[in-house]
């Protein structure tokens, strides 16, 4: 029992170690950020909207870009009908 419970304690730690690497490598500079927004194909979305959605995907502008294609393809949609 004493031998289970070791093992799960260290790998609750490997996770929780993994976690703050992750966290320590989800910034970006302003000027990155406005790179990765004037980088966007029109109609990109409003500067104040491109921060959020970069947030949202922890500073990853692929991923942020991803999301804001199914966003603007929802809008689009939404306007046609």
């Amino acid at each position: 029992m004493i031998l289970i419970a070791a093992e799960t304690m260290k790998k609750t730690e490997k996770t929780l170690a993994d976690a703050q690497d992750r966290d320590d490598n989800i910034s970006m500079t302003s000027e990155e950020r406005m790179k990765s927004w004037k980088a966007l194909p029109e109609p990109r979305p409003a500067w104040e909207t491109w921060k959020r959605i970069l947030a949202q995907n922890r500073f990853d502008p692929i991923a942020a870009e991803a999301q804001w294609d199914k966003i603007s393809e929802k809008k689009m949609k939404k306007s046609v009908a």
